[in-house]
């Protein structure tokens, strides 16, 4: 289900999961994959700008979008664009095999190569994890 990788770093190993990730309103449409890092320090879920463009070419429907604050670490506010995706985790057999695909809310980022997944996936998915 998930692996250890160098998304994030090449001096340290993270949690790391690949996602499918649809307009919840035309998954007819088809997914897009990511590799994402878990991220149990975020309190939101993050996606590249690049998936949102590869989802906005693939279906014909818009995407519900918003605006969120996030507070950075040295305290600095920044504003991202909030839409919201169908998300679910891959299964080992692929595309076709999508576990549990659910609506969430996640900020768009430019300049992202990888997904995150924060408290708020952690939760919505039941997520338990252990050492």
């Amino acid at each position: 289900m998930y692996n250890f990788g160098n998304l994030q770093s090449n001096s340290s190993k993270s949690p790391e999961v690949l996602l499918a990730i649809c307009n919840p309103d035309d998954k007819e449409s088809g997914y897009v994959t990511i590799a994402a890092v878990v991220d149990t320090g975020a309190e939101s879920s993050v996606i590249p700008e690049s998936i949102l463009d590869s989802l906005t070419r693939l279906t014909q429907k818009t995407f519900d979008t918003g605006n969120i604050q996030f507070e950075t670490a040295s305290g600095d506010c920044i504003e991202y664009m909030v839409v919201t995706i169908g998300i679910g985790l891959m299964s080992q057999r692929g595309i076709d095999n999508v576990l549990h695909p659910k609506s969430l809310d996640v900020a768009v980022m430019p300049n992202k190569d990888y997904a995150l997944l924060g408290r708020d996936f952690l939760s919505d998915f039941k997520v338990v994890l252990t050492l």
